[in-house]
């Protein structure tokens, strides 16, 4: 979620003299939807089966961290190709609990990065617009 507030202060912080109304019409100039959208899809989902190598690192190796319980899904998070996440357990779940529906708690996973991702490319975007302006 992009702050109107935060982008204000930032703007003032480097010499910008704008009003939220600025920020506001900066900000309506972008679809986040789309922007959110193209970031989505940079990333790829993959459901580990706990016997394969990751990026040629033996399944052992991962098996063996205090975090992997012992039964349930795995899933992998790739941006562009490279590996972001191996998540062993429900990051919105306390405990390390193993997963049984990993494709849809990954699939929320990268619904919040693509957000945050289009956010941070929105919110740099505005604040330019605004100190050159």
């Amino acid at each position: 979620m992009i702050d109107t507030v935060n982008i204000l202060r930032d703007v003032a912080a480097l010499g910008g003299n704008k009003s939220l109304a600025d920020v506001r019409a900066a900000l309506a100039k972008r679809d986040h939807g789309a922007r959110k959208a193209q970031h989505r899809q940079r990333y790829t989902i993959q459901i580990w089966d706990r016997v394969s190598p990751i990026e040629g690192v033996p399944a052992e190796h991962y098996l063996a961290r205090p975090d992997v319980p012992p039964d349930g899904e795995i899933y992998l998070i790739y941006r562009d190709g490279q590996l972001l996440f191996f998540q062993p357990h429900d990051p919105e779940a306390p405990g390390l609990k193993g997963m049984q529906n990993a494709m849809s708690v990954a699939q929320r996973h990268v619904e919040r990065l693509a957000e945050a991702d289009a956010d941070v490319e929105i919110t740099r975007e505005v604040v330019e617009e605004l100190l050159s302006s």
